[in-house]
């Protein structure tokens, strides 16, 4: 089942940088007439994703294998979290940038769904997009990072 979480989860952060990058170039090449209804419309799917991303995000932080389950598991304690780098980007630095990102889309809807605030409105919305949209690039386990860690399972450690 963790398993299907995390490919979930990667389809829906992928699926939320699709949006994040069709609402920014919707915002900044507006080119239809209901400009406030269309981009709530966009914005509401955005905002959909977004929230099942966190809650996919928050079970794998508290029962994946890359999660808090790691320092039960393989014994580390909480002082190793800041000093050893897989562990620090996986229960540290991952969670809180999914957070962040997650605020930053709400904000940015109440922003557009504000009324009387006329272009600037979408401006600001626009900036936070981008952030965000910034934001999950930075915190996506690329390759060159060192972010892998062995896990040991409960099942091996009782075999041995």
């Amino acid at each position: 089942m963790e398993k299907s979480i995390l490919n979930l989860h990667g389809l829906l952060r992928l699926a939320l940088l699709f949006l994040l990058f069709v609402n920014i170039i919707r915002i900044i090449f507006p080119t239809f007439k209901n400009y406030k209804r269309e981009e709530l419309n966009w914005g509401r799917w955005l905002l959909l994703i977004a929230g099942a991303n966190f809650v996919t995000v928050v079970y794998l932080y508290l029962y994946g294998k890359y999660g808090f389950m790691t320092l039960k598991y393989q014994g580390y304690l909480r002082t190793d979290l800041l000093q050893i780098a897989y562990l620090r980007f996986w229960l540290i630095e991952y969670p809180t940038l999914m957070l962040l990102s997650s605020v930053l889309i709400v904000v940015a809807f109440r922003i557009i769904r504000k009324k009387n605030l006329g272009l600037t409105k979408y401006k600001k919305a626009c900036f936070l997009y981008i952030a965000a949209f910034l934001i999950i690039i930075i915190e996506m386990p690329w390759k060159f990072r060192n972010t892998e860690l062995t896990i040991i399972t409960p099942t091996a450690m009782n075999a041995n």
